[in-house]
């Protein structure tokens, strides 16, 4: 995995095999409104998760995470790109793989 963090959002990107997946995030204090962005580039048709789908699987990424840590992280930013490989819980994974990384004051490569 890669872990990098552009001044705002903190990303994770998992290649193994022929699965991708990308996801970054951008903490805050509000709930109340995260941003979700489909970063998706190319003009093709392939959508293979809806921003819903990746939103609520963050949220119980990070439900169960700062459970877990006894941490509070709050996303205000969520980004990722719909025609990456499908998953009923690959955002939950990398949600709590970028929180247990900040947690542990463990580097993200700066661009």
């Amino acid at each position: 995995m890669q872990y990098v963090f552009d001044g705002e959002l903190y990303k994770i990107i998992k290649i193994t095999g022929p699965q991708h997946n990308m996801l970054a995030l951008g903490f805050g204090e509000s709930l109340a409104a995260i941003e979700v962005k489909d970063l998706k580039k190319s003009k093709d048709n392939v959508i293979n998760i809806f921003p819903l789908q990746v939103r609520n699987q963050v949220l119980r990424g990070l439900n169960e995470i700062n459970e877990e840590l006894g941490t509070n992280y709050k996303v205000v930013k969520i980004q990722f790109v719909s025609s990456d490989s499908p998953s009923e819980t690959i955002y939950v994974e990398l949600s709590k793989e970028i929180v247990k990384r900040l947690n542990a004051g463990e580097k993200f490569t700066r661009i």
